[in-house]
């Protein structure tokens, strides 16, 4: 059970890397933040 949890901890702070690399290299905007979050959204769910 302990490397379930770490196993899932590790994946939840790539997917946070590859969200923050995202919002970085795209220019902000409204629009573009609630397409960013909502497609980090998707991704966990699929977890």
């Amino acid at each position: 059970m302990a490397k379930a949890k770490e196993e899932l901890k590790d994946e939840i702070i790539d997917l946070t890397l590859k969200a923050t690399e995202n919002i970085i290299q795209e220019k902000l905007t409204e629009e573009g933040d609630r397409r960013l979050v909502d497609n980090f959204l998707k991704t966990i769910n699929t977890l």
